[in-house]
């Protein structure tokens, strides 16, 4: 009998210190840094930072992210573009399409869960000014509609 409690308590104890272990001392996920963060580093192209996953961590910060840093993400393209990265340069020449394009994914859950309603709204209405050669009726009502079922109201009736 007491080598049975003495057992029980050695499970408790193990179960304690592998939840402290694991879950207690990891980051909190805002705080984690995603891989294209990692290797961008400080985005100076120079000191050996990678390119394209600089681009990418630009491209989350956009919009691929829950929480949009948008602002930092163009610094982060511009940074780019000035050291001569061509593709950055092209993200900011054609900035309202890569944004489009990052709305819709926000729009369709492909970036997180769930889908951001204004980027539904966003999506309806570039698709409604046949924005980057855009101009379906039925994507156009399509995202209202899903932008209104997401809370949006503006999106509603439309």
């Amino acid at each position: 009998m007491k080598l049975k409690i003495v057992a029980v308590m050695l499970a408790v104890v193990a179960a304690v210190v592998v939840y402290v272990v694991v879950f207690r001392t990891a980051e909190p996920p805002s705080q984690m840094q995603s891989q294209s963060e990692k290797a961008c580093g400080s985005a100076d192209l120079r000191a050996g930072a990678d390119a394209e996953s600089c681009r990418q961590h630009a491209l989350d910060l956009i919009g691929r992210e829950p929480e949009r840093h948008e602002d930092a993400g163009r610094a982060l393209l511009k940074k780019l573009c000035d050291q001569a990265f061509e593709q950055a340069c092209k993200d900011l020449a054609d900035y309202p399409c890569l944004k489009l394009s990052l709305d819709d994914g926000r729009c369709s859950g492909a970036w997180f869960k769930p889908p951001d309603g204004k980027a539904c709204l966003a999506v309806a209405q570039a698709y409604d000014a046949h924005l980057c050669g855009t101009g379906n009726p039925q994507v156009v009502k399509d995202s209202y509609a899903k932008a209104c079922q997401l809370g949006v109201r503006e999106a509603c009736g439309k």
